[in-house]
């Protein structure tokens, strides 16, 4: 839900807000429209008025809402990094950390979620954000992360998980990404073409399939059967950690004032 002046604008029922607000707040329906129009700013004529704008960002951010409840529900884990929402996944959560998608060239791959690097025992987690947008048609746009973990705890000094990030990403192109997300986005709808996000007795239903498209300009590649077996994957990760400490500045490890 979302607060406008006296009113809750939400997808929900009176019911399920009275739930969760007690008994000593009343609530009832006041006004009731489609979303499309309530999102160009036209409600009911006795209603207070609301800029178009407003209400996107409402629905917007109620769609945030859905996906993080979403999300958590899978079992992913929450982090906050630079200003932004990911969802990480834990170890554990997949069969040897494992997740299995459909490929590119129409075949059943897998991707590592999870993963172990370095003589430190450096643990990896693919990390996905959302971000809802309603126009010009809605979606949600997906963004990769890389979150780490050291002796079972979270890396969240941001200098540190930066030089991880760069030792480690090194080795991911294009295809490594968008095989990863592939595979998180296949454990989210557990398979099917889609999933549901939780709006308060509705749903608004997500394609777990990109929207795809064919760009004006392109690069060489090598041919689908001369990439490296992905199962497979280069581990010079302490030698990149030292090159990046070396280069480091001394004030890198102090904590950000």
């Amino acid at each position: 839900m979302r607060a406008h002046m006296r009113l809750a604008a939400t997808f929900a029922e009176p019911s399920e807000l009275q739930m969760e607000v007690g008994p000593d707040i009343p609530i009832k329906t006041e006004y009731e429209m489609p979303t499309q129009a309530f999102m160009d700013g036209k409600p009911p004529e006795n209603m207070p008025a609301l800029k178009s704008v407003d209400a996107r960002r409402m629905v917007v951010d109620m769609l945030r809402q859905g996906w993080e409840a979403f999300a958590q529900s899978r079992g992913l884990k929450k982090h906050e990094m630079s200003g932004r929402t990911t969802w990480y996944m834990p170890e554990g959560l997949l069969p040897g950390d494992w997740a299995s998608f459909m490929s590119e060239a129409g075949k059943r791959a897998k991707r590592k979620l999870v993963g172990i690097r370095g003589k430190r025992k450096i643990r990896y987690h693919f990390a996905i954000s959302a971000r809802p947008q309603v126009r010009p048609f809605p979606r949600l746009i997906i963004y990769s992360h890389v979150v780490f973990s050291e002796g079972g705890v979270l890396v969240t000094h941001k200098k540190a998980a930066q030089r991880n990030r760069k030792a480690l990403c090194k080795h991911w192109w294009n295809a490594e990404w968008r095989d990863r997300q592939a595979a998180m986005l296949t454990f989210l709808a557990q398979g099917a073409e889609s999933f549901e996000l939780p709006l308060g007795g509705v749903v608004a239903t997500v394609s777990a399939l990109p929207r795809q498209f064919e760009a004006p300009c392109t690069y060489v590649r090598h041919a689908m059967d001369e990439l490296p077996e992905p199962d497979e994957e280069q581990d010079d990760f302490d030698e990149s950690l030292a090159d990046l400490d070396d280069d480091a500045d001394p004030s890198d490890d102090e904590d950000d004032e």
